[in-house]
């Protein structure tokens, strides 16, 4: 049995492994870094020196910054892939059993070697961005600026290496590992996507022109929500420009980095329990597969449901008509999602039954998060104050000539001459 105590000088041995981590990972950061340089300083450099004199009016009219922003995406991308390539690299010795067999041997505690590990990566993921960002800030003239960004874009980047690091500890090979990251980061945004245009478009109690109460709570701040438990849409959504001035910027960044911490300390009580005897095995710890086949499935179902209804039910008043269309395509699309994922867990079609409750959940929550939108559960007429309460009420909208009809229905009378634009 391979034992996991270790001798007391666990410096040493934290030192020694961080070293052997860098150095595994030399090529990787070197690639890393000149893809970044390239990207950011060098194309500034250009902009710089390539048009003479016409560079430096550029430069005066902080053309070099906008081109630093405009850059910034493809830095927020690039930096999204190697998320997955370094981590991968980093934590692939824990998904082979000959290497954990080695690494474990080693005089060394568990906690010790995953954080070691854990470090290596944030070193190799943040110092090329911020060494390029310090050149990229030299070249604007604004290091501020620069910093600005680079320092918006930490968090979500250490929530997207804290949970590959979480999900590397879960799975049992590299492959499910980069799936399940994969999976998790593209279904969730999804899936809140297609709930808000049920709130916005399909929902049979909802008063389209004066949102309040849940539904306001799920619709503010959008792409910070869309990216709650996706990383890599929160890493690109703040490199955005117009992200910068968002209210909901410095929240999600706190919530980034406090989700990271519970998925860091999670992923080390879960290493230090970890039987190497289950290593090479789809997964060692079940629930995160769980739920990603649970969202993975939902979300293709909900979009689908609420595509299809859309498209086939034609006029939005004939709620029963939608929901039989919308429950048909979300059954259909939740049962789809749930054999491509299950197969591709599975590397085949056994064990899919074994996975049938998962399907189950999926279907029976799409089915309730139509009825909620549709029974004005998420609208304004659930949540409005009592009606002894109130003083008065306005109406205001920009686009009052699609929503006249509506408001004066609602109301009774024409107040379309009344209507705030």
């Amino acid at each position: 049995m391979t034992s996991t105590t270790s001798s007391n000088k666990q410096c040493q041995g934290f030192c020694g492994m961080l070293k052997w981590n860098l150095r595994n990972l030399t090529s990787l950061s070197v690639v890393y870094s000149v893809i970044l340089l390239v990207v950011l300083p060098f194309m500034l450099a250009i902009s710089l020196l390539g048009n003479g004199e016409g560079a430096q009016v550029l430069y005066n009219e902080e053309s070099i910054t906008s081109i630093f922003k405009s850059n910034w995406l493809i830095v927020s991308i690039i930096v999204n892939i190697f998320v997955v390539v370094i981590s991968a690299n980093l934590f692939k010795s824990f998904h082979n059993r000959r290497s954990t067999d080695l690494v474990m041997s080693l005089p060394i505690k568990r906690s010790t070697l995953f954080l070691s590990n854990f470090i290596t990566g944030l070193l190799v993921i943040i110092v090329p961005l911020f060494v390029v960002v310090l050149i990229s800030g030299l070249l604007c003239g604004d290091i501020l600026v620069c910093l600005t960004y680079f320092i918006a874009l930490i968090p979500p980047t250490l929530f997207a290496y804290a949970m590959y690091s979480f999900l590397a500890v879960c799975c049992g090979t590299v492959a499910d590992t980069v799936i399940s990251y994969v999976a998790i980061n593209v279904t969730y945004p999804v899936l809140f996507s297609a709930i808000m245009n049920l709130v916005y478009n399909f929902s049979a109690g909802t008063a389209d022109f004066c949102y309040n109460g849940l539904s306001n709570l799920l619709t503010n701040g959008d792409p910070f929500k869309h990216s709650l438990l996706s990383p890599s849409m929160g890493i690109l959504v703040c490199s955005a420009e117009t992200s910068m001035s968002d209210a909901s910027m410095v929240p999600y960044c706190i919530y980034s980095i406090i989700f990271a911490a519970i998925m860091f300390v999670g992923a080390v009580i879960l290493f230090k329990r970890r039987k190497n005897e289950n290593v090479q095995m789809g997964f060692i710890y079940k629930l995160p597969r769980i739920i990603i086949i649970i969202i993975s499935s939902l979300a293709c179902g909900v979009y689908i449901g609420y595509t299809a209804s859309g498209a086939l039910s034609g006029d939005v008043k004939s709620g029963t008509v939608q929901l039989l269309w919308y429950v048909l395509f979300s059954v259909m699309g939740c049962i789809v999602s749930y054999l491509i994922i299950t197969s591709i867990y599975n590397r085949g079609g056994s064990g899919i039954l074994k996975s049938i409750p998962c399907l189950g959940a999926s279907v029976v929550l799409s089915l309730v998060i139509y009825l909620l939108t549709a029974t004005g559960m998420v609208s304004m007429n659930m949540w409005a104050p009592d009606i002894k309460t109130v003083k008065y009420v306005s109406v205001e909208t920009s686009i009052n000539n699609n929503y006249s009809d509506t408001i004066n229905e609602f109301l009774g009378e024409d107040v379309s001459k009344d209507v705030s634009e």
